[in-house]
């Protein structure tokens, strides 16, 4: 495994073009689900259970009953790390502004999907990373898992 490793370290365009036609394949069977929070969201298949959570409206359970529960005493809700967009459509859904920040490019396919398919027009998108310092920088990891930090996200 090591030798392949090191072939492809010295090939980046071969994992590159690996990867765009593996995300266009995926991007080819996506298909949504309806949440109980009144829209629909597309998953990841690399998220597993994770994103099956978010179509059950089980994802993150504390975290969206605190969003729900103060959703009305703000107008703009920021969603660093946006994801596929389960939180950004959950709010949209109530009504709210959102500002979704996600730099990875097939959470951002997805993303842009959820977002089209609900008709939910009230969300900027930026496909940036937010961290301590300007620049380009590696980010490690994929889905939930992503990060500025190796081996953060497991």
């Amino acid at each position: 495994m090591s030798m392949l490793k090191t072939w492809l370290k010295k090939n980046p365009i071969i994992v590159y073009w690996y990867r765009l036609v593996r995300d266009e394949i995926d991007l080819m069977r996506i298909k949504s689900q309806y949440t109980p929070f009144g829209f629909s969201l597309a998953t990841r298949s690399i998220m597993g259970n994770q994103g099956d959570l978010m179509a059950k409206g089980m994802f993150e359970p504390e975290e969206t009953t605190a969003i729900l529960k103060y959703a009305d005493r703000f107008d703009v809700f920021v969603d660093v790390g946006a994801n596929i967009g389960y939180f950004s459509c959950l709010l949209q859904s109530r009504g709210k502004h959102v500002i979704a920040i996600e730099p990875i490019k097939r959470n951002l396919d997805y993303l842009y999907y959820n977002l089209m398919v609900n008709h939910f027009n009230n969300v900027e998108v930026w496909p940036v990373a937010v961290g301590s310092s300007n620049g380009i920088l590696p980010l490690y990891g994929d889905a939930t898992g992503a990060s500025f930090i190796k081996g953060w996200g497991g």
